[in-house]
């Protein structure tokens, strides 16, 4: 269900820091860390799903200020200021990192 990281040096539509996750290959879309679940059967591997969030990871992520997308770290207070700057940059629109 998911594919690897884009290469280095791929050209892609998507800022480092998310296009270095893993993505979907229908549609290609990042996967978020909240929506890999643990195999319903015990097994090794993982599967997504976009209709439900992983609670532990989600829990572990909020306590951590670590951006559900791109995993870095995000500042304590986020404002409507800081989103729209966040907004504008060329990276991450939730941790505020760039390229």
């Amino acid at each position: 269900m998911t594919r690897p990281p884009t290469e280095p040096g791929m050209p892609g539509d998507l800022p480092a820091s998310l296009a270095a996750g893993p993505r979907e290959l229908r549609r290609g879309l990042p996967i978020p860390p909240v929506n890999e679940h643990p195999d319903p059967h015990g097994g090794p591997g993982t599967y997504v799903d976009f209709t439900t969030l992983n609670t532990t990871t989600s829990t572990r992520l909020a306590a951590g200020r670590v951006c559900s997308l791109c995993g870095e770290s995000m500042e304590y207070w986020v404002n409507r200021a800081m989103l729209q700057q966040m907004q504008r940059d060329v990276g991450c629109y939730f941790s505020g990192r760039g390229r």
